[in-house]
C-alpha cells in the first residue's frame, strides 16, 4: 500500500511527521507523500522518519485555489503539488505569504468571535498547532474543548464553515499561481478531490480541459470521501485527456476513521502503481 494525500501537525493533521511515518510503518503503508497545506515544513522530518523505518516518502503540498472566473465552481478547489524535489528562497518566499495571510484571517475570526462576545483566546488555540500553523480546525478544535460547539462539525457549520456565523474568505492563490509554484519546487500539479468541486461531468471535462492549457498534470482520483465508481470514471477521465492520476486518503489522524492510511474510497487499499510517476522524486 501507499498513500498520495497525507497532513501531519505541520498544518492540520493529528500526528508529527515523525508519528506519520510511524504509523505508516505500522500498517503496511510502504510509501507516502506529506502534503500539508500550504506549507513543506515537515517534509524533512518525515524523510528522516523514513530512512529509520523504510517508508519512502515524496514531497507534496496542498493549496486552496481560486479558479478562473469563466471556469468558477460552486465547492472548493483544492491542487495537490506531488513530487517535488527543490524548494529554494523564491519558493519559500512564496510560501511565506500564504501563511501571513493564513495567520491574518484566523486572528480576523477570533477576533470577530470575542466582539460578539465568545470568549476566544488566540495564544491558547495557537497551543493547538505545536508546528505553529494555525488554522479553522484548530480553532474548531478549542470551541469544542470549551463547550462553545457540541464537535467540530457543529463548529464549523455554525461559526467557521462559509455559511458560519464568524466565516472570513480567505485569500488563496490562483490556479496558475499554485501551479507555478508547484512547478517551481520540480513537482507536478493535480487536482484534489475533485468531487468537492461539485461541478457535473461535462462541466468537470471542460474544466480540467482549460486548466491542463494553464499547466495541471493530473487530478487525484481516488479519494476516502468520494465513491469508487467515480474515481474509476475519474480515472478513466483523466488517462482520455493524458493526464497524471493519483490516490490518498487524505489522512488526517485517527480522530477520523472515514479516512484511513494507505486506503481510499470505500476501503480500497491504495496501490503502489500511483507511485509511478513520482518514483524518481522521492526524498532521499
Amino acid at each position: 500500500m501507499i498513500d498520495l494525500h497525507t497532513h501531519s501537525t505541520a498544518s492540520d493533521g493529528r500526528m508529527s511527521p515523525e508519528e506519520l511515518v510511524q504509523h505508516a510503518a505500522n500498517t503496511g503503508v510502504t510509501a507516502l507523500a506529506l502534503t500539508d497545506h500550504d506549507t513543506i515544513d515537515g517534509i524533512e522530518r518525515a524523510a528522516e522518519a523514513g530512512r529509520r523505518s523504510g517508508v519512502e516518502i515524496v514531497a507534496g503540498i496542498e493549496f486552496e485555489v481560486e479558479v478562473p472566473e469563466e471556469h468558477a465552481v460552486p465547492g472548493t478547489c483544492h491542487v495537490l503539488g506531488l513530487g517535488l524535489t527543490s524548494w529554494g528562497n523564491d519558493v519559500r518566499h512564496r510560501l511565506t505569504t500564504l501563511l501571513d495571510k493564513r495567520e491574518s484571517r484566523n486572528r480576523r475570526i477570533v477576533a470577530r468571535m470575542q466582539r460578539a462576545g465568545i470568549q476566544v483566546d488566540y495564544e491558547e488555540v495557537a497551543s493547538y498547532a505545536p508546528e505553529g500553523l494555525v488554522g479553522r480546525p484548530h480553532i474548531a478544535r478549542y470551541l469544542v474543548d470549551h463547550k462553545i460547539a457540541d464537535d467540530e462539525m457543529h463548529a464549523f457549520r455554525q461559526y467557521l464553515g462559509e455559511f458560519g456565523s464568524f466565516y472570513e474568505p480567505r485569500e488563496v492563490p490562483t490556479l496558475e499561481q499554485a501551479i507555478s509554484i508547484i512547478h517551481g519546487a520540480g513537482g507536478k500539479a493535480l487536482i484534489a478531490h475533485p468531487h468537492t468541486l461539485y461541478v457535473s461531468w461535462p462541466g468537470l471535462t471542460d474544466r480540467l480541459s482549460a486548466w491542463k492549457r494553464l499547466g495541471l498534470d493530473g487530478i487525484e482520483a481516488f479519494h476516502s470521501n468520494a465513491k469508487y465508481r467515480d474515481c474509476l470514471r475519474l480515472q478513466e477521465l483523466a488517462q482520455t485527456m493524458g493526464m497524471i492520476v493519483s490516490a490518498g486518503s487524505d489522512f488526517h489522524g485517527l480522530h477520523r476513521p472515514d479516512r484511513r492510511l494507505g486506503r481510499t474510497a470505500d476501503g480500497h487499499k491504495i496501490d503502489p502503481h500511483f507511485l509511478e510517476p513520482f518514483a524518481e522524486a522521492r526524498v532521499t
